[in-house]
Parts: structure tokens; C-alpha cells; sequence
């Protein structure tokens, strides 16, 4: 176990176990709830509408897709059992699609770049576990940016039109779209990581357990 009720690890656990031990503790093994922002929440709903297809917004219906969306990855890995879920994935030629939306920072630059996505961990987290389940996966995938911006507001005030900056979020109409190549070589790396954090984890949460 890796975790109260957690017989499985992800992504999201492998990367929050090696960003904060504590963190992972105190979410997995003491069940507190974990931060939430506007942005996560945003993102959640984009995830859900472009699920379901219901993309009435010009924006989501302009963003690239494959027949199955949502696809569930559920394998063993050396003995350790491992789950993540795909955004978008085509079955027939083993290719896959993740999304992330967000939006520039104050001196306008974008959240992901080529550079930020080649390193990003969790594209050769999935292909390895394509490769694991069906015997075989596409070298390339495709990792989708889709812009957002704080809704401006504006009121009258003695005479005046003030514009602000709310809390809510909407599209721009912005999208980039990158593609990686995964070597062999980052699918064996993520495959040492998983067997070695998890674990890792399964020791600490013998520990856990013996001290509760």
C-alpha cells in the first residue's frame, strides 16, 4: 500500500512524494484534502467539457482529439501496480494527447514552451505504460496549451468606467500545439523512478503504520 485505501501510485504521486515527503503524508496517509486554486478548478472544467464533447466554445471545439478521451491506464510494473488516465488517446496507433490550459504570467510569457515540454516527466510516465499494456506505442505525442485570461470587469464610478481583473477565468482563443518524440532510453529512466519512489513509499507507510 502506498497510502490509506491507495493500492496504486501515479503520476501526480510520484511528483508530489518527490517534491514534499511531508506533503505526500499528509495527503495519502492522513487524508487531508489537497489545495485547490481557480486555475485547477478552470482546468478541471475544460478536462470535463472536452470529455463530453460539449464544446460549444469555438476555442475547445478548434482543439485536437482522438476517439477515446479519458482513457484509463491500469498495469504492474515490476510487482508495483500503476494507474494514470489519458486525456486523449487513439487505441489503433497508440498515440496519445494531454492538455493543460493557463495563462501568461505578468510579463507575458507562456506557461509551456518546447523546452519545458521535453522535460515535462509525465509524457514518458503515460508511454511507458502504453507500451506495458498493448506491447507497443507511437515515439510521438502531442502535449496541447490552451490559453486562459482573468475576465475583465467594468463599473461605473462617479462619472467613470473602471476596468478590474476578476477571479474568473475564461479562454482567450489562444492554443499551442507541441510534439515530443519518447525515446526508449526516458521510458526506461520513468520506469526505474516509479520501482524505485514507490518503493520508497511502501517503506514509509510501513513505518506510518507502525506508529499509528
Amino acid at each position: 500500500m502506498y497510502g490509506k485505501d491507495k493500492p496504486y501510485v501515479s503520476y501526480s504521486a510520484i511528483t508530489l512524494w518527490r517534491q514534499s515527503k511531508d506533503r505526500y503524508r499528509k495527503r495519502y496517509y492522513e487524508l487531508e484534502r489537497g489545495y485547490t486554486s481557480t486555475e485547477m478548478e478552470f482546468g478541471s472544467q475544460v478536462s470535463r467539457t472536452l470529455e463530453t464533447n460539449a464544446c460549444s466554445d469555438d476555442v475547445l471545439a478548434r482543439v485536437p482529439r482522438y476517439s477515446v478521451m479519458e482513457q484509463e491506464l491500469e498495469v504492474e510494473i515490476d510487482g508495483i501496480r500503476v494507474r494514470g488516465f489519458l486525456d486523449s488517446f487513439d487505441p489503433v496507433k497508440k498515440r496519445f494527447i494531454e492538455y493543460k490550459s493557463g495563462h501568461l504570467s505578468s510579463v507575458g510569457e507562456a506557461p509551456w514552451t518546447q523546452a519545458k515540454v521535453e522535460k515535462h516527466m509525465q509524457l514518458p510516465f503515460y508511454s511507458l505504460l502504453i507500451q506495458e499494456i498493448y506491447g507497443e506505442v507511437d515515439d510521438k505525442c502531442h502535449h496541447v496549451w490552451i490559453e486562459t485570461q482573468f475576465k475583465k470587469k467594468e463599473k461605473e464610478f462617479d462619472g467613470h468606467v473602471l476596468t478590474t481583473t476578476s477571479r474568473e477565468l475564461e479562454l482567450t482563443g489562444g492554443m499551442e500545439i507541441f510534439e515530443r518524440t519518447i525515446t526508449q532510453e526516458q521510458r526506461d529512466v520513468m520506469r526505474e523512478l516509479i520501482v524505485t519512489t514507490a518503493k520508497e513509499i511502501e517503506e514509509d507507510y510501513r513505518k506510518y503504520l507502525s506508529t499509528v
